[in-house]
């Protein structure tokens, strides 16, 4: 295993994705790239409006990588971070597909059936439609 792609979007469950990820990266010397994606509504009037909506994209991962940066210093571990735009599922899996990953992990949510049934889930389509492996990393709850 030589690259590992992390789908990160700031919450608690892709945090702990990444956690994973960078225990396993530290464990096979493998690259790690988080990528977030920034969806850009799908009519834009301006070019300006289109780049407005990946930097405010950028600004607000850019806002939220603390957890990321202290993860890969427990881990020992480097990352790139790339943020890309469109759909999340279909830009996550063409970005793994392009870039040729080995793995890709990812957080699960914690919908309910009856949401997963009726609109689906990134992660249930990424798992699906990955060209690559996929490790879908459960929520922890946490002890209280």
């Amino acid at each position: 295993m030589k690259k590992i792609m992390v789908a990160w979007d700031g919450s608690e469950t892709a945090a702990q994705a990444f956690e994973k990820a960078a225990e396993m990266a530290a464990k096979f010397g493998a690259q790690l790239r988080v990528v977030s994606v920034a969806q850009i509504p799908d009519y834009v009037e301006t070019v300006g409006e289109y780049q407005g909506s990946l930097e405010d994209a950028a600004r607000f991962f850019e806002r939220k990588r603390g957890a990321l940066d202290e993860a890969a210093r427990r881990f020992g571990v480097s990352y790139e971070r790339e943020v890309i735009h469109g759909h999340p599922a279909k830009a996550l899996i063409e970005y793994a597909r392009d870039e040729g990953f080995d793995l890709m992990v990812v957080g699960r949510k914690g919908h309910s059936a009856l949401e997963r049934f009726m609109i689906g889930s990134v992660t249930r389509r990424i798992a699906i439609y990955s060209p690559c492996p996929v490790l879908i990393v459960p929520k922890r709850e946490h002890a209280g």
